[in-house]
């Protein structure tokens, strides 16, 4: 995320990145990751990068910790969930039905994107069943 995606909205990059971005493309053939960067592509990106990947590091803090979530880390995790993994569909159409990679590149390339759709959707689904758990629990007590 840092070092690759944020190339697209950031125009400072250690040359390492810059070279690791390059490999990356003239590998995989990504269309999105190919300047001149879509623009909907790059508000995606800025996304990822100002609020996405921080609340991913709160995300895995939190749930490592096994203690019992603050009030607000359900409903920030359905929030990010949903709104991450929606972002995935648009990114995936443009992947799989672009000319310019071939099934094999497509199927790398999709492996890559894949946890930025997999981990949010869990985290989506275990805030709601969670919400879902504890609405229950009220319930039943009262």
């Amino acid at each position: 995320t840092i070092l690759i995606d944020s190339q697209s909205v950031l125009s400072i990059h250690p040359q390492l990145c810059q070279n690791v971005l390059s490999w990356y493309i003239r590998m995989l053939q990504d269309p999105l990751m190919t300047a001149p960067f879509e623009l909907w592509f790059q508000c995606f990106c800025t996304c990822e990068v100002t609020v996405q990947f921080a609340f991913f590091i709160v995300a895995i803090q939190q749930l490592r910790s096994k203690a019992s979530y603050p009030w607000w880390f359900g409903p920030a995790s359905l929030l990010y969930g949903t709104h991450v993994s929606t972002t995935l569909l648009p990114i995936l159409a443009v992947l799989w039905t672009n000319d310019s990679q071939t099934a094999a590149q497509k199927f790398i390339t999709t492996c890559i994107y894949a946890p930025y759709l997999v981990f949010p959707a869990w985290l989506a689904y275990w805030a709601a069943a969670s919400s879902l758990r504890r609405d229950d629990t009220i319930k039943k007590a009262a």
